[in-house]
């Protein structure tokens, strides 16, 4: 099983800003893209600081330690910009590099995705990685409904 980031932890993020965009990066370094509240794949460019990309800076790394039953994971997952590419604003002007390993030992490149896969399928991530504002506006939807059903 996953283990769970320590309560300190998670006592910061609840009461600081920001928690939408440590959820973004989370799913995009397990599983190469996040959502927004539409459920819209979110453009890379879109997913590097604000303040670095307005300094010209367009590269992005992720990384999260993990433990699954007996093994120790570090997963990374890094971007930047193409070879001459200064100033990148589709995903294809992007570079995306995976890296995986388990008990200190890098996992080739063919198999990182499926193993993450395997550990939590993207089909249940949502019941983990779930952004509160979309419980906010799912709230809001259902009392609207209820409102004009009356």
């Amino acid at each position: 099983m996953m283990s769970a980031l320590p309560a300190r932890i998670w006592s910061q993020i609840v009461t600081l800003s920001g928690k939408t965009s440590i959820f973004n990066a989370i799913t995009w370094v397990w599983y190469g893209a996040a959502r927004n509240r539409y459920n819209l794949i979110i453009p890379l460019v879109d997913l590097i600081n604000l303040n670095a990309r307005d300094e010209g800076r367009f590269t992005a790394t992720v990384e999260i330690k993990f433990q699954d039953e007996s093994s120790q994971y570090h997963l990374s997952r890094h971007l930047q910009p193409k070879t001459g590419i200064d100033k990148p604003t589709r995903d294809e002007d992007f570079d995306v590099e995976l890296f995986l390993t388990r008990d200190e030992i890098t996992l080739a490149q063919a198999g990182i995705q499926e193993l993450l896969n395997e550990i939590l399928p993207e089909s249940v991530s949502g019941f983990f990685f779930f952004d509160g504002e979309r419980l906010d506006e799912y709230e809001k939807l259902i009392m609207d409904n209820r409102t004009q059903a009356k």
